[in-house]
């Protein structure tokens, strides 16, 4: 568990960005700032509660069996917030409970697409077993919505449910 830390990751629009490496059990960060990209590296679960994301970088499943949200607020300068990805044939389960997702300014991947809050991209996920279910979840006009699910061809959607 990490409690009350600064992290001070790549401020760019990427997903090459701090992250902490663990093969098994669950990471807990409780009231940490993340300023800048978030990768996370490891194949276990990963837990944020009260967490502050600020910068132009945006938060990653990259390789991860779930991830949790509750409680945190997304402060991005220009970036989707969370990218729901990945990292082979891995599902991954994602919650997102009570946040709040802001943006100084349009939100946009690093292609130029006006993004959404939250984007669920199945280009790495296998045909089954990914979810994420969302709840409580507020987000403004600098977004194109809340989530995005961006399906690749011959790859199942995630199952996304918003609460």
């Amino acid at each position: 568990t990490f409690e009350n830390l600064h992290f001070q990751g790549i401020n760019e629009n990427v997903m090459n960005g701090f992250g902490i490496q663990n093969t098994t059990g669950t990471i807990v960060f409780r009231n940490c700032t993340f300023d800048g990209a978030v990768t996370n590296e490891h194949n276990g679960n990963v837990l944020y509660i009260d967490c502050t994301f600020t910068g132009t970088g945006y938060i990653t499943t990259y390789a991860v069996k779930s991830a949790k949200f509750i409680g945190c607020t997304f402060d991005k300068a220009d970036s989707r917030a969370i990218l729901v990805y990945s990292h082979g044939d891995n599902p991954v389960e994602v919650t997102v409970e009570d946040c709040t997702f802001e943006a100084a300014a349009k939100a946009y991947t690093w292609n130029g697409d006006w993004t959404a809050a939250i984007e669920v991209d199945t280009t790495n996920i296998p045909t089954e077993g990914t979810s994420v279910t969302i709840s409580g979840c507020t987000f403004d006009d600098n977004f194109s919505g809340l989530y995005r699910d961006k399906s690749a061809a011959g790859k199942a959607n995630a199952v996304i449910t918003v609460q």
